[in-house]
């Protein structure tokens, strides 16, 4: 599954195919499901079931078609990054595919649009997030966690405090940037991040 700054950059993609979507609600759906790595909600919650494009088209609701583009997402993903036999689902791939999903921030950041402008979308917590259960402070703490990681940009340093913020352990962290470092020194790995092309393209 792709990492946070890809899944915008990907739903902006999205959004200029499908202007009936309102962007910044749109945008707060797809960022929201990420939440549950601060502890607050389960996964099977903010990424239930193998939503399907057409169940993203279906939603009438932006905020609700954002969410579902998110779990769409993450499962092209991780049929792409398979195909180099990378596997998501086993722990000790997981260094390594992070380190992925980090390397595809930093490639497609350029076309993030303007960051300050879409993390000022992201601030404000919608009632639909609240339907999970999760604390307003919870959800507004998620928020500024992306959006001050959008503003700063793909750096080794917001990488580092991205990842601590999640509650991973420190040794884990370095272990995650030290594959990133190596990887954006093949340039094969940045050309096949700029290739992932979901199926909504």
């Amino acid at each position: 599954m792709p990492s946070e700054i890809s899944h915008i950059v990907h739903a902006q993609r999205f959004l200029a195919l499908h202007p009936e979507y309102e962007p910044q609600e749109f945008l707060s759906g797809t960022i929201f499901p990420d939440i549950r790595v601060l502890g607050v909600v389960e996964r099977s919650r903010t990424h239930p079931g193998r939503p399907r494009l057409e169940d993203v088209l279906a939603e009438k609701s932006s905020w609700w078609a954002g969410f579902a583009f998110h779990g769409y997402l993450d499962l092209q993903w991780n049929v792409w990054v398979r195909r180099y036999k990378v596997d998501p689902s086993y722990d000790v791939w997981k260094p390594f595919s992070n380190a992925v999903k980090l390397l595809s921030d930093v490639a497609l950041y350029e076309q993030a649009g303007n960051p300050r402008d879409t993390a000022a979308g992201l601030w404000r917590t919608r009632e639909e997030e609240l339907t999970f259960g999760v604390r307003p402070e919870d959800a507004a703490l998620w928020h500024g966690i992306i959006a001050g990681y959008l503003i700063a940009g793909p750096t080794l340093g917001a990488l580092r405090k991205l990842l601590l913020a999640q509650y991973n352990p420190p040794a884990w962290v370095d272990e995650v940037l030290g594959y990133l470092r190596y990887i954006e020194a093949t340039p094969v790995w940045a050309e096949r991040v700029r290739g992932f092309k979901p199926a909504y393209e």
